[in-house]
Parts: structure tokens; sequence; C-alpha cells
């Protein structure tokens, strides 16, 4: 869940829904001078609430107080996370998963592709599994997926389901279908399952109309 300036209505609110369900809540839509406040503030509702680096919290990663050295082997033992999309910043890709694998989140969600024809692989996944540096600390790392945009860099990019001139798929038609799910060997979800990520993020889900 992506919360607005208007969070603590929001919460307000989820939390009444909330029965044996899990929820992430984003900062992307918060104001650097609320972060500090937004976490306090959810975390105390039971919200697991994390960064989505953008130009607006990526130096704030430190705010969030629930970060630990705890062992995660379980969802519901996640107390943060954050999601990394944007690598323009790394000048190589060893660089990028040194910086992923210093941080102490218990959920690190990351853009399978580093570049074009640059792609995580089962031994990159597995190396920023453990938090710190170390090799005893595991933490969940997902796949981030957007089923609706598609960026050039992306092994799955083709002008046959893109939306000309645009990152905008045609998220409707078979030939997407097939690209994301269709065969396990060939599709955007078997990479993800082969290179051992422990689940998927899925964005793009939000209704239009």
């Amino acid at each position: 869940i992506v919360l607005k300036d208007d969070y603590k209505d929001q919460v307000n609110s989820i939390i009444k829904l909330k029965k044996d369900t899990f929820i992430f809540a984003s900062d992307t839509s918060i104001e650097k001078n609320q972060l500090k406040d937004f976490y306090n503030y959810t975390n105390s509702a039971g919200i697991v609430s994390g960064n989505y680096c953008n130009k607006n919290n990526e130096d704030n990663l430190s705010l969030n107080k629930n970060l630990n050295m705890n062992c995660i082997n379980e969802v519901d033992k996640i107390k943060n996370f954050i999601c990394i999309k944007d690598y323009e910043s790394y000048a190589t890709k060893a660089r990028l998963l040194l910086s992923i694998k210093n941080l102490q989140h218990d959920l690190i969600v990351i853009n399978p592709y580093y570049k074009k024809d640059h792609y995580f692989m089962p031994c990159d996944i597995e190396f920023i599994k453990y938090k710190k540096g170390n090799k005893i600390t595991k933490r969940f790392i997902y796949a981030y997926l957007n089923v609706r945009k598609s960026k050039k860099e992306n092994k799955y990019y083709d002008n046959v389901y893109m939306k000309s001139g645009t990152d905008n798929v045609n998220f409707w038609t078979n030939e997407w279908y097939n690209a994301l799910c269709g065969n396990i060997n060939t599709s955007y979800i078997g990479d993800i399952i082969k290179c051992g990520y422990d689940g998927v993020f899925i964005d793009g889900l939000e209704n239009d109309d």
C-alpha cells in the first residue's frame, strides 16, 4: 500500500481490515520532514513500513527504527522493507550488490535487471540474502514486477505488446501473458523462480477507472 500525506486517516481505516493480514506500507509519497513520524505511526499500528527508494528518501534509510539484525525466516517476522528499482548511481553490478548486502532490512525488493543483458544470477541473490555482510542473519529478497510497464533494459521488452513510444504494456494481450508466466523455462516468472528469489512484489494492479 502506498500511503499519502494524510496517512494517519488511511492507517486508521486499514487497521479495521487487518485481521490475519500482513500489510506493507510504502513511504514513496511522504515528504522528507514527515518520514520519522510516518515510521513511528505505522509501526505502532502493526503495519510494516519501509522505503521505496527515490529522490525523496534515498538518504533517509536510518529513520526507520525497526531496522535490526534478526534472522528472518517467516513473513510474519518482517519488521521493515526497502524497494530498490533505480540503479543509475551504481557504476557496476558488483558495487550495487555490495551496497544491498550492507543493508539491515528484513525484506529487500529489487528490480531483477541491472542493465540490458546484465541480470541477477542465483549466486547474486544468495549473496544479498544475508544482512550486513555476514553469513548468519538471513532475510527475504523479492523480485519487483510491474505488470503494466516494461523498460527497455528488461529482458522481456518487446514492441509486440508495448504501447508505441511509452513504457506502458498492453497488459491484456496473450503475448504479454506468455512473457510473464506462459512457460516456466522462458518467462519472467520462470526466471525469478530459477534465480532463487523468496517472492514477488507485484506493482501496477491499481484500477485506473
